[in-house]
């Protein structure tokens, strides 16, 4: 059975750059410049597709990261430690969550509901240590 988890979202992370991005969209449709309106729609559209969709998806095999267009897939059974870490990552929140697995893979993440995901990564596999 699928476990689906959202993602946390620290909003004022991406207000600076969307009100940017408006704000500039808005001068140039009051000048009439119609092409930079467009072009700056290709920028909003992305991060919103990155954005408004994260989740974290835990089947019997496998945890599955779906960001917008992207999806990661990180073996459970390879998964061997979790601890916090707030760099960069497919996790719109400073909260992050980071995911080894394998000998040198990771992945970070932050869950809104981070106990009940934390319980369920180690039900499949209770070898995961978390720092």
């Amino acid at each position: 059975m699928n476990q689906i988890f959202k993602s946390e979202t620290s909003w004022w992370l991406l207000a600076p750059l969307l009100l940017l991005l408006l704000s500039i969209g808005d001068d140039a449709r009051r000048h009439g410049q119609w092409a930079t309106v467009l072009l700056l729609a290709l920028p909003l559209a992305f991060i919103a597709s990155l954005l408004l969709p994260t989740r974290y998806i835990i089947t019997e095999a496998e945890l599955a990261i779906a960001c917008g267009p992207l999806t990661w897939r990180v073996p459970v059974p390879q998964i061997n430690r979790l601890t916090h870490n707030p760099l960069s990552s497919p996790a719109p929140s400073l909260k992050r969550l980071e995911i080894r697995y394998g000998k040198y893979d990771f992945v970070r993440l932050w869950p809104a509901d981070q106990a009940g995901f934390l319980a369920a990564l180690h039900r499949l596999n209770p070898a995961i240590r978390h720092d």
